[in-house]
């Protein structure tokens, strides 16, 4: 199944995004899924999932804390001038373990895990 694909638990009804292995948790039937709330991933089979579809989260500077220091989301990249949500994507390990400014790691769905424009003096 593909990265930053949205799914279902089947038993559960809990929604998650399925992110890579990077460090080869997984055995044949499995994939790792971060679940709603949560800001780990978990093992999980496949066959226990349905996929909803994309995550297409769409990154902001404003609502994703540019400029905001450790309140600016730890995912939240700028690649060729534009604003990119790694939350889920290829990234995502690599951002969590550097020391960087921004710190905020959120767990909830997109677009809740976004500042309200008011949030952030707009």
């Amino acid at each position: 199944m593909k990265e930053q694909t949205v799914v279902r638990e089947k038993k559960t009804g809990e929604l998650g995004v399925v992110i890579k292995d990077n460090f080869n948790l997984c055995s044949a039937g499995e994939i790792i899924v971060v679940f709603q709330g949560h800001s780990y991933g978990e093992t999980t089979a496949i066959e226990e999932l349905e996929v909803v579809g994309p995550e297409n989260a769409q990154a902001n500077f404003r609502q994703c804390g540019a400029g905001m220091g450790e309140k600016c989301c730890k995912f939240f990249v700028v690649v060729d001038g534009s604003p990119v949500c790694q939350r889920f994507g290829a990234l995502r390990d690599s951002l969590i373990e550097i020391e960087m400014t921004s710190k905020r790691m959120p767990s909830e769905p997109y677009p809740k895990c976004q500042f309200d424009l008011g949030d952030v003096g707009c």
